[in-house]
């Protein structure tokens, strides 16, 4: 029957492999249909919307009757008993019910991870990396530059930092510090404004006893925003800071309530920069120090 064993790739290029067997899908436009029809996860997409999204507007040629053998090619692929790929008023739809994904296990695991996370860190840090462990790339990567895909794409590349972050969390949870601070500090050059990250790295620093450099990565994180973004640090990264700068050594065992909670720095909203007050500045010019001390 149509959808036993047929399951949909999309964390990297499309694919598609119908009882372990890898199934070619067909012509760039074909694959298209199919990406479309799966990135609405079950939900119709009309017939008009399909031929904007596959033409140009000022393209003459027979866009209907194309994309209907496009239609029969994927139901040749995907199956025919019971088709997956449904007619529906006003176009099509794809019946994610009888399809499984590389999407929808990677989303399936990481809210696992995030449940036991505060219970089992050990245990969430495996199942988030075995989520992490699905992507073959980028989401979609077939259609990176095609509008149709790039709010899927935005939302699953985010979901992804987020499985990142959670498991650095509890990795440092669970008392990891010199071993995650090279693939943290590779992660924050990637992705600079993120917090949760600088936060984690400033952490693993100051366990591994490098309390000057986890006060460095603050202060780079804290020009980029001024600089980039005109925003303060989150309370928590300055909190954080407060900590480190102070050798408060709760910070230093795994155990302590604070250590299994770990950073938590995740994004917050905005706030528009203001002048320091005078803590503020008291703290700032105390890292500064600290800083140019170990120089």
């Amino acid at each position: 029957m149509a959808g036993i064993g047929l399951r949909i790739g999309a964390l990297g290029p499309l694919e598609v492999h119908l009882g372990g067997e890898p199934v070619p899908i067909g012509s760039g436009k074909q694959r298209a249909v199919l990406g479309i029809l799966f990135a609405h996860g079950g939900r119709v997409v009309s017939t008009d919307r399909l031929i904007d999204e596959l033409w140009t507007a000022d393209d003459s040629a027979d866009h209907q009757n194309a994309l209907w053998v496009h239609i029969s090619n994927l139901r040749k692929v995907l199956g025919s008993d019971t088709p997956v790929l449904v007619t529906r008023t006003p176009g099509y739809l794809l019946d994610v019910t009888r399809v499984s994904s590389d999407i929808a296990e990677f989303e399936r695991l990481l809210a696992e991870g995030r449940a036991l996370a505060d219970t089992d860190p050990a245990a969430a840090a495996l199942v988030l990396g075995e989520a992490l462990g699905l992507w073959r790339g980028r989401p979609y990567e077939d259609f990176t530059y095609d509008s149709w895909a790039e709010p899927e794409i935005s939302r699953l590349n985010e979901l992804r930092m987020d499985a990142v972050e959670l498991r650095i969390d509890c990795d440092l949870r669970r008392g990891l510090t010199t071993e995650l601070v090279g693939e943290l500090e590779g992660l924050v050059r990637e992705h600079p404004l993120r917090e949760r990250l600088t936060g984690s790295l400033m952490l693993a620093l100051y366990r591994s006893g490098r309390q000057a450099d986890a006060l460095r990565a603050c202060q780079r994180l804290r020009t980029r925003l001024v600089d980039e973004l005109g925003v303060d640090l989150s309370t928590a990264i300055q909190q954080l800071e407060d900590r480190i700068v102070s050798g408060d050594p709760a910070l230093i065992a795994a155990t302590s309530s604070e250590a299994r909670r770990g950073p938590a720095v995740r994004a917050t909203r905005c706030v528009k920069r203001s002048p320091p007050g005078p803590r503020a500045r008291c703290i700032g010019s105390t890292s500064r120090r600290l800083v140019e001390k170990s120089c």
